[in-house]
């Protein structure tokens, strides 16, 4: 995380309109946050504020609850309109794992199908309305992303990072062109409607690729199942091994 942010300040200082582009995206965001949450807590989704009484006193950080209620949101979304999502990176490993978020993640990362990227866009208007805005990557700032078409949904504390998979082999790949590594080259499987498969983070249920278990495997190694930070959650699922 540390490491991330130093990079990022670094790019800033080497590309002048790169500095300034984001200092007018700061002040816009400031504007917009200090419009939509003058009132601090009051103002949170009603999801947040039942999940911030039900599992704050066990020491989940409030950053995980605006975390799930996002994630929510936006998934619900996608389900409602037929665009095939799975978890992927974190996310993933959380939900398989222990029914919670890994660690204290910074984002949320699903995948969809490259081909449902204009359906996506044109959903704009249904995310603006649940106070999500989205963030396209592009342009030159795919030099740091290297993501093409990647996009992001915000609200405050959390976000979630929408990657398209470009279909590779018999599955589907990351559509990245910077490097060869397990999360970039592993070919997921986007199961079939009507067999999808699922695992629950704070007992909400996500999709997840058919072949979760060789992805997690593949990107954090044989011990994916041993954490190695402190966790704040974690809920033992049945059948874990049967994802």
């Amino acid at each position: 995380m540390k490491k991330m942010l130093v990079e990022k300040i670094w790019l800033n200082l080497c590309s002048p309109s790169r500095l300034l582009k984001n200092f007018f995206v700061m002040i816009s965001n400031g504007i917009f946050f200090t419009k939509t949450y003058m009132l601090g807590p009051i103002a949170l989704s009603y999801l947040t504020l039942s999940l911030m009484v039900k599992y704050k006193g066990q020491g989940v950080p409030i950053r995980q609850l605006a975390m799930l209620d996002i994630s929510v949101n936006v998934t619900r979304i996608l389900d409602r309109h037929e665009v095939d999502y799975v978890l992927i990176c974190g996310a993933l490993l959380g939900a398989v794992r222990q029914g919670a978020f890994a660690g204290r993640p910074y984002d949320f990362d699903i995948a969809y199908r490259h081909q449902d990227h204009e359906k996506l866009l044109k959903l704009y208007p249904i995310f603006q309305a649940n106070n999500l805005h989205i963030g396209y990557i592009s342009g030159r700032q795919q030099k740091f992303f290297v993501v093409p078409k990647l996009l992001r949904f915000q609200r405050r504390y959390a976000r979630i990072d929408a990657q398209p998979f470009i279909p590779y082999e018999n599955g589907w790949k990351k559509n990245r062109f910077d490097y060869e590594g397990p999360r970039i080259s592993f070919v997921i499987d986007f199961p079939k409607r009507g067999s999808e498969k699922y695992a629950e983070i704070f007992s909400y249920k996500f999709k997840i690729p058919a072949n979760s278990l060789d992805y997690l495997e593949a990107v954090y190694g044989k011990d994916w199942r041993i954490p190695d930070s402190r966790q704040f959650a974690w809920f033992p699922q049945e059948n874990r091994d049967d994802i």
